[in-house]
C-alpha cells in the first residue's frame, strides 16, 4: 500500500530538507515544477 504526500510551501521553508530525510529505497519523487532538485537521487 502506498501513501501519497505533497510537500508544498514558500521558498526557504525546508521542503528539500524534509524530502532529504525520507528513505530513498521507499521514496519516489515526482517533480512537477520542472526545476532541478537541490540534492542527488
Amino acid at each position: 500500500m502506498a501513501n501519497l504526500i505533497a510537500v508544498v510551501g514558500q521558498s526557504g521553508s525546508g521542503k528539500s530538507s524534509a524530502i532529504r530525510t525520507l528513505k530513498p529505497e521507499e521514496t519516489f519523487i515526482i517533480n512537477v515544477a520542472s526545476k532541478p532538485l537541490p540534492f542527488k537521487g
